[in-house]
């Protein structure tokens, strides 16, 4: 048989515990109507107090998770002294390691531009000393260096030394000729091309130079002469993301006389003029000059002074 309903009354609650819940059940209905979307629509920074930092937490977790960078620590010299300069001839050249410095092709190229290139050891000879510690220097401090004062003579016998920091991987120029003027590059005819002959105007002679590292405690080095010339302005360079738009001269490079050197802590790389070379040569016209009716010449000394290993930051932060 099909049992009847039951007639049992629903519980009823006292009315002081169902006002309670009625008013429970309000409140949280409210938020969830009202205040409940708000709370996503706000910014991150309205619900943290003091704003959002985005700065990375000193967590020792995430210390392992940044690179580690090498830094390298320059020290340059430009040099100039009169052409007949005992410091600049064979006192200094017989000296430092010329052969072995660069490889056969290179130093052949080099040698047919004008170019001398030699590697002083951590301790340096003393006709290196003498170049670097008792004359002149000219030009005005490298961007982004700092400069020290050598010698304890009058300011034409003091040498300006030039402390640049360069990461591994990065590049910059170092001034040859640093003041302003009218150059002029003859290159002769080879393997079947003809001479040819370059005028610029407003321009100075710079060397670039970009590092790498083949071996911890050693550091390559990447040198390129180059010509900087002509008015100033917004132009395309290639830069690490492709081309870039900078303000600047224009710029000759001669990628085919570039040259590597591999050097270690205190070692130097020394770049001359050839007491050969063609008055109207590369190299001539990055290190030659007159100066007061003279006949002066200049050497660029660049001297890996330190490597350091610094704490990097990763790409996407």
């Amino acid at each position: 048989m099909r049992r009847p309903p039951s007639r049992r009354r629903p519980a009823r609650c006292a009315p002081g515990v169902a006002a309670g819940w009625v008013a429970v059940c309000g409140v949280l209905l409210g938020c969830g109507l009202t205040a409940g979307c708000a709370i996503f629509d706000q910014s991150v920074e309205a619900m943290t107090p003091g704003g959002y930092d985005e700065s990375p937490v000193d967590d020792p977790r995430m210390t392992a998770l940044r690179p580690v960078i090498d830094q390298i620590l320059l020290e340059v010299v430009l040099v100039e002294r009169p052409a007949d300069d005992p410091l600049l001839g064979r006192a200094l050249w017989d000296s430092v390691g010329e052969i072995g410095a660069v490889d056969a092709d290179r130093a052949e190229r080099l040698r047919n531009a004008g170019f001398r290139v030699g590697v002083a050891s951590a301790d340096p000879p003393e006709a290196v000393r003498a170049l670097i510690e008792r004359r002149e220097v000219i030009g005005s401090p490298l961007p982004n260096s700092r400069t020290t004062r050598l010698g304890a003579g009058g300011q034409d016998e003091e040498v300006k030394l030039n402390r640049v920091t360069l990461r591994v991987g990065g590049e910059t120029t170092l001034p040859t000729a640093p003041n302003e003027g009218e150059l002029l590059v003859v290159t002769p005819a080879a393997k079947g091309k003809p001479s040819r002959t370059e005028s610029f105007d407003s321009a100075t002679g710079q060397v670039r130079i970009g590092c790498r590292t083949p071996q911890k405690g050693w550091v390559t080095f990447d040198l390129t002469p180059e010509i900087h010339h002509g008015p100033r302005a917004m132009r395309a360079a290639p830069g690490p993301a492709g081309l870039e738009t900078v303000h600047g001269q224009r710029v000759r490079a001669w990628p085919d006389r570039s040259f590597e050197v591999t050097l270690t802590v205190g070692d130097s790389v020394i770049l001359g003029l050839r007491e050969d070379a063609a008055p109207d040569c590369l190299a001539a016209a990055l290190l030659a000059a007159e100066k007061n009716g003279h006949a002066t010449d200049r050497v660029l000394v660049v001297r890996l002074a330190d490597i350091r290993q610094i704490e990097g930051r990763s790409e996407g932060r």
